[in-house]
């Protein structure tokens, strides 16, 4: 919602209807917004890119729906000129979040990141020229992506289900 400060779209979360209503990211700037977001699986949790810091970057962060325990997910990225891409999933665990970013690479370059879900434990899953589409099985125990240095061959990665 647009609703504290003109250009400035915040995340709410509400009772159906509408009661208990509760802002649930860390304040913006103006010209800052929260660009996108994904309820988990199981309810407990919301993950949301925004571009919560100066320097305009999309940041991937979770938080509780009650409001508590707000991460950034994409901590310790080692420069300020890197940002995850608009493309994140939940693990249908609830437990981890996958997501496409360039932290690790030049600037277009991205890799395939699986984290926590409070942002530790990532681990790169394919490097360099990650197509930003993927999909993850309903059991969580295979990804499949699209790694474009390779011909655009569909390349499956196995991950242990969490």
């Amino acid at each position: 919602a647009d609703e504290e400060q003109d250009g400035v779209n915040d995340l709410y979360v509400a009772n159906i209807d509408g009661t208990n209503r509760k802002k649930l990211n860390l304040p913006l700037g103006i010209n800052q917004d929260v660009a996108r977001f994904k309820i988990a699986p199981n309810s407990q949790k919301v993950a949301y890119l925004a571009d919560e810091t100066v320097n305009d970057r999309l940041d991937l962060y979770t938080v509780n729906l009650d409001g508590t325990q707000h991460v950034r997910v994409n901590s310790g990225v080692p420069s300020v000129n890197h940002a995850v891409s608009d493309t994140f999933q939940w693990m249908p665990s609830s437990s981890k979040l996958v997501y496409v970013s360039d932290e690790a690479y030049a600037v277009g370059q991205r890799g395939l990141y699986i984290v926590d879900a409070n942002g530790s434990n990532r681990v790169e899953l394919s490097t360099f020229y990650v197509d930003p589409v993927f999909a993850i099985a309903p059991n969580g125990s295979r990804i499949v992506f699209k790694q474009t240095n390779t011909g655009n061959n569909p390349v499956a990665k196995s991950i242990l289900p969490s």
